[in-house]
């Protein structure tokens, strides 16, 4: 599909999992595995429902980390909630995530002089549906977090109001993909430099899913 394509196109090697009918959710990969340079965590995700999409992740990732990290009981953590700054790891606690799987997460992390920060938000089903990173520095990121003190010392371009659903973006070997549609978006990104893709996702949408959720990139 475009957006396979498209990752393709930008220099990235694909990896596909087989979809499982019993897994309504499958497709939103990103919230099954955290992955750094260093290391990889399976996570618990926070809707049981979900839990069994952790398998194939698991067996397909740890080719590349053997010896990657599981989240366990009582932590949940979903992907989305997971925001990778270089060395910062900001993780939002949601109803899909909690203090718990924050904790892991950070003895997993720590030891590769990870800094894991909590983040307390409300209102959105994960903190990537309001804040994506964009390089250089630079936050995309929704009203409602601009203000957040953790992300003081980045610049930000705040989301127009109506427009919130674009702060879901990804960088990809330099290009940002926004999904389409998002005009007032795509000017500021324009305007502040960056080489922008837009990349229809509207189906995605539609169940609370975003740019960043389709895929485990690294």
């Amino acid at each position: 599909d475009n957006y396979c394509n498209t990752l393709r196109s930008l220099g990235l090697e694909l990896f596909v999992l087989d979809s499982d009918p019993k897994l309504a959710d499958g497709v939103f990969v990103e919230d099954t595995a955290i992955v750094t340079k260093e290391q990889a965590v399976i996570t618990r995700p926070g809707a049981e429902s979900r839990r069994g999409e952790t398998k194939s992740v698991k067996k397909a990732i740890e080719k590349f980390y053997p010896d990657l990290k599981i989240i366990s009981e009582p932590g949940v953590i979903d992907g989305g909630d997971v925001l990778q700054v270089d060395k910062d790891i900001f993780v939002g606690l949601t109803s899909r995530t909690n203090q718990e799987g924050v904790l892991q997460l950070s003895g997993f992390l720590s030891p590769f002089g990870y800094r894991v920060n909590p983040v307390t938000i409300s209102g959105m089903l994960h903190l990537k549906s309001g804040i994506s990173y964009l390089g250089n520095d630079t936050i995309l990121v929704v009203k409602e977090l601009a203000d957040i003190e953790l992300f003081s010392a980045y610049k930000k371009i705040v989301v127009p109001e109506n427009e919130e659903y674009a702060a879901n973006s990804i960088n990809v070997n330099g290009k940002i993909l926004i999904p389409n549609g998002y005009k007032k978006t795509r000017d500021m990104l324009d305007k502040h430099g960056f080489s922008v893709i837009e990349l229809d996702v509207s189906e995605f949408k539609k169940v609370d899913g975003g740019l960043s959720c389709l895929s485990v990139r690294f």
